[in-house]
């Protein structure tokens, strides 16, 4: 869910995609309810400044100050600027600016060319009549689990 609104709000993209701040809060308060530290801050500065939505300084400062418990010293930052002077709060910068901090965890996993090919559904332990085509170290997955 979090990655879905990372999307939707154009921080993991290069492709200079306009953001589409409804769905990424859709998807940001999804993740924050199940606890996501990122997706509660990044929803806090949506609720600040109105992106996809009317702007909400409760709802932004309950967000935050949720980040800000869990560990997040940006959101205690952020939280400081919407109590002295929120119109000074640059949302898209800090968002950008926080999303280059988040692992990416959808690259695709490197395989090495000469990953030998499991020749075998008994070898990788799939069910039957489940069988693609995976490279796989065998060996070494089976040396990591002896």
């Amino acid at each position: 869910m979090l990655r879905l609104g990372l999307l939707a709000a154009g921080l993991e993209t290069k492709t200079g995609e306009s953001p589409d701040y409804a769905t990424s809060l859709k998807w940001f308060q999804q993740a924050a309810e199940k606890g996501s530290l990122p997706a509660a801050f990044l929803l806090g500065i949506q609720y600040a400044k109105g992106l996809g939505i009317p702007p909400d300084l409760e709802q932004a400062r309950q967000w935050l100050g949720k980040a800000q418990h869990q560990g997040l010293e940006r959101a205690g930052k952020i939280l400081d600027i919407l109590h002295s002077n929120p119109d000074t709060l640059d949302a898209r910068a800090e968002m950008i600016a926080y999303a280059t901090t988040l692992p990416t965890p959808l690259a695709p996993p490197t395989i090495p060319e000469d990953a030998p090919l499991a020749t075998s559904k008994a070898e990788l332990g799939l069910p039957s009549g489940f069988w693609p085509r995976i490279l796989v170290d065998v060996h070494q997955a089976q040396s990591r689990h002896e």
